[in-house]
């Protein structure tokens, strides 16, 4: 049985336009949402095998707090992650699959789009949301999703 949690980043800056979208970094409030990301990761004793981190400033910036408390883990950042559709992600997850919990750090649309081709459900990803699913056979079934909306509202 694999599991997945898909993270969309948190709250991003809106800069002048003299700052490539990829290079946006994250507004106050995102940096608190990814030490709260960073905490309930701890908190649910995740630990995941397999780590698919988009190489955008945003994306890097919500994964940073948990990764300065566990500098072993082994993360592939992939730019590919970034603008990256339902089936690319999915390839990504699928080059290794005896992980037994995969995490990946990205972006919307492709995100909210993999979740409701994964779950069957219209659900929205916001900033800082977490989706966790669990794959049984050739299905996959969506365990809490959005655990951490109170942290995007």
């Amino acid at each position: 049985m694999m599991q997945l949690l898909l993270i969309r980043h948190t709250q991003a800056a809106h800069p002048p336009l003299s700052i490539p979208d990829f290079e946006r970094p994250l507004t106050e409030y995102g940096q608190q949402q990814a030490i709260s990301i960073s905490n309930w990761l701890e908190q649910a004793e995740l630990s995941p095998d397999r780590i698919l981190l988009s190489a955008a400033t945003r994306t890097r910036q919500t994964l940073q707090p948990w990764l300065n408390q566990h500098p072993q883990a082994q993360v592939n950042i992939c730019e590919s992650l970034y603008g990256a559709t339902p089936g690319e992600i999915l390839a990504l997850i699928d080059e290794a699959p005896s992980s037994k919990l995969v995490l990946v750090v990205a972006h919307n649309p492709g995100l909210e789009y993999l979740l409701r081709y994964l779950s069957a459900k219209d659900q929205p990803m916001r900033p800082g949301d977490i989706a966790w699913l669990s794959q049984t056979e050739a299905t996959w079934q969506a365990g809490t999703t959005k655990l951490l909306a109170h942290i995007s509202n």
